[in-house]
């Protein structure tokens, strides 16, 4: 996977996003990683001006999902992943 500056800025400003929510839930270091692989889903995409919309939105479902796994709910208190 090819490493732009600008890539990586936006992978850490969906985390960032992404870290809000879930605060408590899990660390930051999984939704930056699971940001990072829905990011790279997109690599290669006709249409890159939707990749960070995708990108969050496939991240934020991903951490959902794994939430419920878990137990705990999104926006909620759970264990820290």
């Amino acid at each position: 996977m090819v490493t732009t500056p600008a890539r990586t800025t936006r992978v850490e400003d969906t985390a960032a996003m992404l870290a809000q929510e879930f605060n408590g839930i899990f660390s930051f270091e999984t939704i930056k990683r699971t940001t990072e692989e829905a990011a790279g889903k997109f690599q290669g995409s006709r249409v890159i001006e939707f990749v960070p919309l995708l990108t969050y939105r496939s991240a934020r479902e991903a951490l959902i999902a794994e939430a419920r796994q878990q137990g705990g709910a999104a926006g909620g208190t759970g264990r820290v992943a």
